[in-house]
């Protein structure tokens, strides 16, 4: 329903500025890069997209902003392996992801992969990476990821850790007009479908911390708001 209401909208949106509001859905996606990129403990490439968001991660070591480069090792189905030989040479992303990375001149000593197996979603991805990084004590982290998915990892990664971040968007040339491309069209449209999901987690979880917080007023027992 949720999903039905928001493409409902937007079909009215179009349908009154077209020509305005087409580029704003799709900048709407997209998390802006100003001049300014501080020094982190590691920079997160998520998992999922296209050579771009390797590239980019490249580029931000190179330029000296984190001393390591981060992979989760992405969703692991035990369901899907059962099914199919076990010694069957069948490369996972993060293996794609880590070729490339050397390819480019990245030290393997610098490369570190977070066991994300049980993520079957950016959601579950962040979380694990995340986790990660408290075990790490780290303070600060770059997460790059392609444009259009820019928004909903920020979104995420701010309902289920403090720790500091920076969300990267590896440039998708032409997705200002993504109405002109069907991978764009696909893309906004999965997109859109997935941030609804997102701010009904956001949604539910600050009103548990709200509620918690009235909790805590009225009885003097402190309990810290599970994340959702």
């Amino acid at each position: 329903m949720r999903k039905i209401t928001l493409l409902s909208l937007l079909i009215a949106i179009l349908a009154v500025f077209p020509e305005h509001s087409l580029p704003a859905i799709s900048s709407a996606l997209v998390v802006r890069e100003d001049a300014r990129i501080e020094k982190a403990d590691a920079i997160v490439i998520l998992l999922g997209g296209g050579p771009e968001r390797v590239v980019r991660a490249v580029q931000l070591y190179e330029s000296g902003y984190a001393p390591r480069i981060v992979l989760g090792s992405g969703f692991r189905s035990s369901h899907a392996w059962d099914a199919i030989p076990h010694d069957l040479p069948w490369p996972f992303s993060s293996d794609i992801y880590q070729d490339a990375l050397v390819f480019l001149g990245i030290p393997t000593s610098d490369i570190v992969e977070v066991d994300t197996s049980s993520g079957y979603d950016t959601n579950g991805e962040l979380r694990s990476i995340a986790n990660f990084a408290i075990d790490e004590e780290w303070e600060n982290v770059i997460l790059v990821t392609t444009a259009s998915h820019s928004r909903r990892v920020d979104l995420i990664w701010r309902r289920i850790s403090d720790i500091r971040h920076r969300v990267i968007a590896a440039p998708q040339p032409g997705f200002e007009r993504w109405w002109q491309h069907g991978e764009y069209i696909r893309s906004v449209a999965y997109e859109y479908g997935a941030l609804s999901k997102e701010l009904y987690r956001q949604a539910a979880y600050y009103a548990r911390k709200e509620g918690r917080k009235l909790l805590e007023r009225y009885t003097g027992n402190k309990k810290s708001p599970s994340p959702s």
